[in-house]
Parts: C-alpha cells; structure tokens; sequence
C-alpha cells in the first residue's frame, strides 16, 4: 500500500495538481478525498481522506526522521537496513523541502555584491509618528486585509463546483462500497 499511495502521489498527475495547488483547508480535504477515492479504487480497499493524509504525513515524518538520524550520527545506520526506508528514499530523495534541505544558497556572495553598506536613512527619522498615525495606518493595512479575504463570486462558484464534485465522488465510492459488501454477503452468506 505504500509504494501505491507514493506513486499515487507522485506520479498521478490529476492527484499532484490538486494536492499542489489546494491553499485552503477546504480544498486540501477535497483533495485528500480524491487521493483517497483513487486509491481506493486502485487497491479495491475502502479508505478515507483522513486516513490517506495521516498515512501519507506519518510516512514524511518517517523519512526525515531517518534522514536527521543518518545526518546527526554521520553514518549508513540502521535506516538503509528496512525496506521501507529504501521506498521512502526512493521516493523522497529527490523532492525539496522534505528532508529540510535548503532550498536556496543563503551564503551566496554573488546576491549581495554591496555587503558593506550601510543602511541609515535620515529620511525617516525627521518624521516622528504619532499614536494617530499609527492607528490610522494599521486600520488601513487591517481594511486592505479584510478587502482581500473576501471571496469574488468567481471563487465561491468554483468552491461549490468541487464540493459537488468531491460529493458526487463520494456517492460513486459508496455505491462500489455497495456492490463490495453485496459480493461478500453473497459470496459468504
């Protein structure tokens, strides 16, 4: 089930776009339902979004355990002795971010030829602001902010668009659920 849920995840390219491109919590449960519907009909066993995402989280959380053990003691280890581990490897290795690689050279002298300059501005300090001000520029930022989190009708139509779509998905898993258990009673019963 773990190197299917891996390659589900990494290689399907309909999983890997939603589960990329969800940025609300909605939208990630929606995508873990899909993740876990596919699956689901990959390996004809019944399983939830929940249940997928936690697998899939414990399964990261596995890989950096062994990558921080390999990296604090400075050798193989025990890690390269499981079997899991060479499937978490393989599939993890080379993805940022997992491991808590940096993701960018933060030493490189080449971003910041100009390392000696000195950044005083009397510009503003010959303005001293007053508590009235202040208070004026956070209700501004506060109003920006309360502007932007409001959804367009554009967002709320496609949110109702995949929750439809995610609940129709649903119906269609429980209906082959359905026909699962009817051929065990019928077989066993």
């Amino acid at each position: 089930m773990v190197v299917d849920l891996l390659e589900m995840r990494f290689n399907d390219e309909e999983v890997k776009r939603r589960i990329e491109s969800a940025d609300t919590s909605m939208k990630k449960r929606l995508a873990s339902q899909y993740f876990a519907t596919r699956l689901s009909e990959k390996l004809n066993v019944v399983l939830s979004g929940t249940q997928v995402s936690t697998k899939y989280k414990k399964l990261k959380c596995e890989y950096r355990q062994g990558k921080s053990a390999r990296s604090d003691t400075g050798n193989i280890g025990r890690e390269d002795d499981s079997e899991l581990w060479v499937i978490l490897n393989s599939f993890f290795v080379g993805r940022p971010g997992i491991a808590g690689a940096v993701l960018a050279d933060a030493e490189e002298e080449e971003d910041y030829p100009d390392n000696d300059v000195v950044f005083n501005s009397s510009v503003g300090k010959s303005k001293t602001v007053t508590p009235l001000t202040h208070l004026a520029d956070a209700m501004k930022e506060g109003m920006t902010a309360l502007a932007a989190s409001m959804s367009s009708v554009e967002k709320l139509a496609t949110a109702i668009q995949e929750m439809k779509n995610a609940q129709l998905a649903t119906q269609q898993l429980q209906a082959k659920q359905l026909t699962l258990l009817e051929l065990l009673l019928n077989k066993f019963g």
